[in-house]
Protein backbone atom coordinates (compact mmCIF):
# COMPACT_ATOMS: atom_id res chain seq x y z
CA UNK A 1 0.00 0.00 0.00
CA UNK A 2 1.23 3.49 -1.14
CA UNK A 3 1.56 6.13 1.50
CA UNK A 4 -0.06 9.68 1.02
CA UNK A 5 0.65 12.62 3.03
CA UNK A 6 -1.52 14.34 5.58
CA UNK A 7 -1.55 17.03 7.47
CA UNK A 8 -1.89 17.40 11.13
CA UNK A 9 -2.11 19.78 14.32
CA UNK A 10 -0.17 19.53 17.30
CA UNK A 11 1.12 21.39 19.87
CA UNK A 12 4.85 21.78 20.03
CA UNK A 13 5.56 20.09 22.96
CA UNK A 14 3.67 17.10 21.32
CA UNK A 15 5.68 17.38 18.15
CA UNK A 16 9.09 17.32 20.10
CA UNK A 17 7.93 14.43 21.88
CA UNK A 18 6.99 12.38 19.14
CA UNK A 19 10.57 13.08 17.55
CA UNK A 20 12.34 12.19 20.77
CA UNK A 21 10.38 8.34 20.84
CA UNK A 22 10.59 8.06 17.06
CA UNK A 23 14.70 8.76 17.29
CA UNK A 24 14.95 6.61 19.92
CA UNK A 25 13.13 3.88 18.51
CA UNK A 26 15.36 4.18 15.02
CA UNK A 27 11.94 5.35 12.91
CA UNK A 28 9.62 8.51 12.02
CA UNK A 29 7.30 10.47 13.82
CA UNK A 30 5.25 9.02 10.72
CA UNK A 31 6.01 5.87 11.77
CA UNK A 32 5.94 6.17 15.08
CA UNK A 33 2.28 7.09 14.30
CA UNK A 34 1.78 4.07 12.13
CA UNK A 35 2.44 2.18 14.81
CA UNK A 36 0.30 3.66 17.72
CA UNK A 37 -2.59 3.63 15.06
CA UNK A 38 -2.41 -0.04 14.33
CA UNK A 39 -2.27 -0.84 18.10
CA UNK A 40 -5.16 1.53 18.94
CA UNK A 41 -7.62 -0.31 16.45
CA UNK A 42 -6.77 -3.49 17.89
CA UNK A 43 -7.19 -2.31 21.40
CA UNK A 44 -11.06 -3.10 20.93
CA UNK A 45 -10.72 -6.95 21.88
CA UNK A 46 -7.41 -6.50 23.80
CA UNK A 47 -6.38 -6.57 27.39
CA UNK A 48 -3.64 -3.54 28.10
CA UNK A 49 -1.73 -6.25 29.12
CA UNK A 50 -2.06 -7.38 25.46
CA UNK A 51 -2.02 -4.39 23.64
CA UNK A 52 1.29 -3.32 25.58
CA UNK A 53 2.97 -7.20 24.65
CA UNK A 54 2.34 -6.11 20.84
CA UNK A 55 3.77 -2.75 20.85
CA UNK A 56 6.66 -3.97 23.18
CA UNK A 57 7.08 -6.49 20.18
CA UNK A 58 7.20 -4.52 17.50
CA UNK A 59 9.42 -1.89 19.02
CA UNK A 60 11.95 -4.84 19.61
CA UNK A 61 11.63 -6.02 15.83
CA UNK A 62 12.27 -1.94 15.13
CA UNK A 63 15.64 -2.16 17.16
CA UNK A 64 17.20 -5.81 15.84
CA UNK A 65 16.34 -4.73 12.24
CA UNK A 66 17.03 -0.82 12.47
CA UNK A 67 14.05 -0.53 10.67
CA UNK A 68 10.85 1.23 11.49
CA UNK A 69 7.57 1.36 9.93
CA UNK A 70 8.25 4.25 8.64
CA UNK A 71 11.90 4.31 7.76
CA UNK A 72 12.83 4.06 4.32
CA UNK A 73 15.42 0.80 3.38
Amino acid sequence: MGKKRYSISLTEEAWDRLGRFAKDMGTTRSGLIELMSKYLDKGEGMTVGQLLDGVFKDVLEIFKTGRGPGKKS
